[in-house]
Parts: structure tokens; sequence; C-alpha cells
């Protein structure tokens, strides 16, 4: 049995977030007649379905009513309004399916769903839902806030089997439609290096990780923005705006993204991160590897290398998480020789397309005959050493103690802050198992057990408020987690305060 103290904290969270209001958004100005109890028992029905997502997995218009009439305690039924004397019956399903679908009816904003809908209304309803989100996350900001995400998608199964067959209302004949008229078809991760298809939706899930060096306690591992798309039709315009739909006081200056995103269009997506000052982690396709020539330099993995670095160290495949001791080894060992090549990169304002660079033999990572001295110093510490340099028409960067270099649009979209494959690199792209670590506990049967069945609704409005409630399910707990491994834990805070045993007692005796 849930008691009074245990659901306020969910009543907390739904009502200080202002979720139920956005969503229903619908303002009467007239004083006649007798007032709707929409907003009343649509909050109901919010309240029960992140209780039962939360408790057991489930978010059904059914088994949240279950949840608010046989699964809180009396005390707490009163509280929130499930039933407004302990002598009155509570508030009915019909009534919840009814107070849904009124306000799903006034949300949807796709073309798709909601065809007669204006142009404008649709980017009304659109804005409003996704405010709704946004604030329902804002709700768990508390702890310090990092200024790194990581940046992923999870795909989410549509209760519709693809299209079906059924009758017109006017002629009778069969026709095929759409069940789900917003799913489609795409494909999710289903192990390593597995595929799946799917038909449904994709979650975009920003999720706030430590920053560089930092431990995993440091900041509350919380999900900050997310959005729902149909399958396979995220965009770097869309993406863009999830990222700007972060408060002003809180920066981002670091992506981590995987190789579905950072081989977007770089006008529209690397470009448009350089301009915000925003560098991203990721890694390399396998197209992506193999030295190009320009500036008189090598470039690979968005640096630029001496014009004599060998051409062996061009294709450098990273071992995939099956890769033996012996593949690993090798790949570092090639990494740090190339790295050794690269020009260091003395300067890169943010936002700039130019680096200002210097000869690797003059900041001392290998000696060059074109470099007085650099030689013998290379003996004296065992470093790799020109055995062919430029002799005629020497670039610049052989000439120069530093110079200036322009990155075309491949270099632009593959540099990053810490050279591809290093030790630096990897500590920084193995934050990215907190994206991965999250998505699994939403999968979990025992937790959230995100899959087709936990929910039973289609369209994309309805999907998109109960993934809402998955990852403010999700955010209380890794909320409460991490306040459980600070030194001192507040428990004054109204979602961290410790919660009572679940044996309460009641006007109608003692209720186990």
């Amino acid at each position: 049995m849930i008691t009074a103290d245990t659901a306020a904290v969910f009543t907390h969270i739904v009502d200080t977030s202002g979720f139920v209001e956005l969503l229903d958004g619908r303002e009467s100005t007239s004083r006649r007649g007798r007032r709707s109890t929409i907003p009343q028992v649509f909050r109901l029905v919010i309240i029960g379905l992140f209780l039962g997502i939360h408790y057991d997995g489930k978010a059904t218009i059914r088994h949240a009513h279950h949840m608010l009439t046989s699964r809180l305690s009396l005390e707490a039924q009163l509280a929130i309004g499930v039933r407004p004397d302990p002598h009155t019956p509570p508030v009915t399903v019909k009534a919840m399916y009814r107070a849904w679908e009124r306000v799903i009816d006034n949300t949807t904003w796709t073309d798709t769903a909601a065809p007669k809908v204006s142009r404008r209304e649709r980017a009304r309803r659109r804005r409003r839902l996704n405010q709704a989100c946004d604030q329902l996350m804002d709700v768990f900001i508390i702890g310090p806030t990092s200024t790194s995400l990581a940046l992923d998608a999870t795909g989410i199964r549509s209760w519709a089997t693809r299209n079906r067959r059924s009758r017109t209302t006017r002629t009778g004949r069969p026709h095929n439609g759409r069940s789900d008229p917003d799913a489609r078809d795409g494909h999710k991760t289903a192990g390593v290096g597995e595929t799946t298809n799917l038909y449904g939706y994709d979650s975009h899930t920003l999720i706030q990780v430590p920053e560089y060096g930092g431990a995993a306690n440091d900041y509350p591992l919380l999900i900050r923005r997310f959005g729902v798309a149909p399958a396979t039709q995220g965009n770097a315009f869309w993406l863009r705006q999830l990222l700007k739909r972060f408060p002003a006081t809180q920066p981002v200056t670091e992506l981590l993204v995987d190789r579905a995103y950072s081989n977007l269009r770089v006008d529209t997506w690397a470009d448009k991160l350089i301009q915000r000052s925003i560098t991203q982690v990721f890694d390399l396709r396998v197209d992506d590897h193999g030295f190009t020539t320009h500036d008189g330099t090598k470039w690979t993995a968005g640096r630029p290398h001496c014009p004599a670095t060998p051409d062996t160290l061009g294709t450098i495949t990273r071992p995939g998480p099956m890769g033996t001791p012996q593949q690993h080894a090798t790949f570092d060992r090639d990494i740090h020789r190339r790295e050794q090549h690269a020009l260091h990169v003395v300067e890169k304002k943010p936002g700039a397309s130019k680096l200002r660079v210097q000869c690797p033999a003059i900041y001392g990572t290998v000696g060059c005959p074109l470099r007085d001295g650099t030689v013998a110093i290379a003996h004296r510490n065992g470093l790799p050493i020109i055995t062919n340099p430029p002799t005629t028409a020497q670039p610049t960067c052989c000439t120069h103690t530093t110079v200036t270099i322009s990155m075309n649009p491949a270099d632009r979209k593959h540099h990053q802050r810490h050279y591809w494959g290093s030790r630096k690199w990897r500590k920084s792209w193995n934050r990215r198992t907190y994206i991965e670590g999250a998505f699994g506990q939403q999968r979990n049967k025992s937790l959230e057990s995100l899959d087709r069945g936990t929910h039973r609704f289609m369209g994309l409005t309805a999907n998109t408020i109960v993934l809402a409630l998955i990852n403010a399910s999700y955010n209380l707990r890794a909320l409460r987690r991490w306040n459980d491994q600070q030194r001192q834990p507040d428990i004054t805070h109204p979602l961290l305060r410790p919660r009572t045993a679940n044996v309460v007692v009641s006007e109608i005796g003692i209720v186990a």
C-alpha cells in the first residue's frame, strides 16, 4: 500500500511542473454553466500513470485507475482527490478515459493525426507539449548541473502493428490505413552490432554526464531534455531545437554523440554546434579514416599531421568490444605513434574554423632534420625521427614557427578536443556509458519496463506524454541515488525526504 507521504512526492512533481495545466491548455472565459472536471480528472490520470510506471512498469489508463483506487491508502486518495470523502466512490475509469481522450484531441499537432488543424494552432500545440516536457524535467534540477551532455536515441515500439485493413464508413469497402498515423518503420540496436526492425518512434534523449575527469557522483545523471519523433525521422534542425530548449543560464559546452549524429551534414550540424561553442566527442566511422592532403599537411581524424607522416598510419581501425588485448595494444601503439606526428594545436578560438598549429619537431614529439637540434633530442628521448622531410616547395608548417591553417568541411566535422583514439579521448568517450545505462534501466522489466505493451497508446502526442513520465520516473530514482551518495544528503527537499514505511493507519483501520 502506498502511503500519503510517498504519494505526495509524485503529486509534488506533477503539480509544481505545471505539466497538467500546459497539456490541458484550454482557458474558458465564460462564468456560466457547470465547470468542467476534465482538468481535475486528467491530473489524476497523470498521477496514476506516473505511479504505475514507477512501481509496476505499466502505463495504461486501467492500471492507472487501479493504482489510484486500490494501491493508494485512503489518506492518499483523499489528499490527491481520488475521492472527495471516505464514503464517496472514487473516480471512475470511464471518466479517466474520457479526460485522457479529450486532452489528447486538444494537444495532437501532427498533420497526419490532426490534418484539419491550422498550421498556427499546430505550432502552438507542439510548443505547449515541448514546454510541458521541459518543465517536468526541470523539476529534478536540485543539485549541481553539468555542461557536458550525452545524446542518443532509443526505439519505442508502437502498440499498433503497422498497416491494417478496415472498412470505410461510407462505402463499406476494405481499404489499407495506418492504425497509428504517426508511427514509421525503423530499427533499434538489439545487442552488440545487432539491429532489429521496429515500427514506432525514436526518443532522442539528452542526459547530463560528469565533466571530463570527474567522478560519477559529481552530478545526478538526469535526463535534461528529450524529444519523440517517428522512427528514422530525426533531422539536424530538429535536434538543434532540442539543444535550444535548455535554459540560457545553463550552457552546454560538450556533447557526446554516436556515429548516427556525427555523420549528419557538416553545414547543418557540426558547423552549427561550432558556432555555439559546443564541442563534440564521437567515434569515427569506417569510411572516415585515411589521409587527405591540403595546405601541405596530411589530415585525418580532424587533425593536421606532418607531411612526412608514414602513409601506413592513415587508417587505424579501433577494435570493437570483442577485440583481443593484443588488438587493443596494437591500436594504442599506432595511435600514439601517429599522434606524435600531429601538428600541435596552439590555438583554436571557440566557434572558429581555423587552427593555429606548430610543427611537431618544435613541439618536441619528433625529430626533423629541417629543425636544428631536434634530431639529437629525439635520439636521446627515443622519439620518432623524420627521414624523408620535403626538400622542395616546403609547406609553411616546415618553415614557420606557428602557422594558421583552415579546416575543410570534413576536418571541421571530425575535429575533437582530444586526439581521436588516444587515452584522453577514450576517457572522455567512455562517459557515454551513462546514457546507455539510463536506457538499460528504463527497459529493465523490474523498473520502467519501456517496451511494447508497457503502454498501449498510439500517436506521437500520447507516446510523448507517457515517455515524459517514464523519464520522470528514471530522474526521481537517479536523483535520490545521487543524494544518498553525498556526504551530507539533503533530507529536507520534498523529492529527497526519506520515505515512510508502507503501513498506514486510516479511518477504516490498519491497511497493510
